[in-house]
């Protein structure tokens, strides 16, 4: 009970809600659940914020290359501006006082190469250590996708021997208290029998349980959203 009590907080604590807020559960632990369909690694690419986020960094420092070569590239400039008056003194009385100008710069960096040069390197050192994050990330996310199917669909099948197990215990309490009924055994095979199985049941529970947190990883990993 302390143990559900603490999950129930840490759940409300997750969803911003009162700690000691009562929640409804919708599934049980003896819910059987279905294998989703498997989903690949390509496809748990898209999905993952993480290796969305290292394809960012790499277009954002592939851009941060050309703005260190555009500092150091020459430059023209052509504008046209207005002045108001004369350009030099009016001695005819004209009334044309607005002076039209057209301009043009250019600027040619002659003694910036070298910086130019060890800039530019270092930052596509950069982009070279964001490229090897993103290759580490995808195989991150793959052998995490690989590890948490082999984790789901063995848990899966964990269940179905534990229910085996489970059924044989139940049907040797069966026996055992028949036969301690009709007095051919004493109540120490019945006891040993009810120990059995109820170590038998916690074990199918555990096999369940076991299950459903492996789902739940492979949601994670794959980058689903729901359970179902």
């Amino acid at each position: 009970y302390r143990e559900y009590q603490i999950a129930l907080q840490n759940l409300n604590a997750l969803m911003g809600a009162n700690p000691m807020q009562e929640i409804e559960l919708a599934d049980s632990i003896t819910a059987q659940l279905e294998l989703p369909e498997q989903v690949g690694a390509e496809a748990a690419l898209q999905n993952r914020p993480d290796f969305a986020i290292s394809q960012l960094n790499i277009a954002y420092q592939q851009r941060q290359i050309n703005l260190s070569k555009a500092k150091y590239n020459p430059s023209l400039s052509i504008g046209f501006q207005g002045t108001w008056g004369t350009p030099m003194l009016n001695v005819k009385g004209s009334d044309q006082l607005w002076t039209p100008t057209l301009f043009a710069s250019l600027k040619i960096p002659l003694f910036h190469w070298g910086a130019r040069f060890k800039e530019v390197n270092s930052q596509k050192a950069l982009l070279r250590s964001k490229e090897y994050a993103l290759d580490h990330t995808r195989d991150q996310i793959t052998k995490e996708v690989a590890n948490a199917w082999t984790s789901l669909t063995e848990n899966t099948k964990q269940i179905a021997v534990a229910q085996e197990a489970c059924e044989i215990a139940e049907e040797n309490l069966e026996l055992n208290t028949f036969s301690y009924n009709e007095g051919k055994l004493p109540i120490l095979d019945v006891l040993s029998a009810q120990l059995s199985w109820i170590q038998s049941y916690s074990s199918l529970i555990q096999t369940w349980y076991q299950q459903k947190v492996s789902l739940a990883q492979y949601n994670k990993v794959t980058g689903m959203r729901r359970l179902h």
